[in-house]
């Protein structure tokens, strides 16, 4: 089992309050629930952005009062690759040990969506379904973690390529493993 204990990010001490604070006080409608999402994702980037490394689960697991712990989910939650609770004080997110890195770090970033929204009044979710709350998470983890078009456009200018793996292997990780790295063409694939 591996667990993630870094000293936190220069993030405010409050970055939950301050994030779910993005979200209107009224009952959501889905298209308003994923403006506020990529709002809270923006933030959080943000704020983020400001360590010298780029989104990686180490930065992620610098969060102030955020444990995030690798172990086997097989068998204790069916199906899930990830979840999250609020223990002792903390909140934990659990990941599968079995996940590749590319998908570890997805996990981390949805469970996080899933932990601002636990305050959530009822009231304030009751018009969307559970479907459409996984999809919100996974619409923060992706608003999150993908490279900005500033990122490009500083990677370009470092003389960095954009579209390869080696360009862009900082903030997203194929989940292709036969992916070349000088063009992100699988092997043997001539084009």
């Amino acid at each position: 089992m591996k667990r993630y204990m870094l000293p936190p990010v220069a993030v405010p001490p409050d970055w939950r309050r301050q994030l779910r604070s993005l979200v209107p006080d009224h009952p959501l409608a889905f298209a308003e629930a994923q403006r506020s999402a990529a709002a809270q994702a923006r933030q959080l980037r943000s704020w983020l952005r400001r360590t010298p490394r780029a989104l990686t689960v180490d930065v992620l697991a610098r969060l102030p009062n955020l444990t995030l712990r690798r172990t086997s989910l097989r068998g204790s939650r069916a199906s899930l690759s990830s979840h999250s609770s609020y223990q002792r004080g903390g909140w934990h997110i659990h990941t599968d040990a079995a996940l590749p890195t590319w998908m570890h770090r997805w996990a981390v970033a949805h469970e996080i969506k899933h932990i601002l929204d636990a305050s959530l009044v009822a009231e304030q979710v009751r018009l969307l379904t559970l479907q459409q709350r996984e999809t919100l998470c996974d619409h923060f983890a992706a608003t999150l973690l993908m490279p900005t078009r500033s990122d490009l456009m500083r990677w370009r200018s470092e003389g960095r390529p954009c579209y390869s793996a080696d360009g862009i292997s900082d903030t997203i990780t194929s989940p292709d493993p036969e992916v070349s790295k000088d063009n992100l063409t699988p092997k043997g694939d001539s084009g």
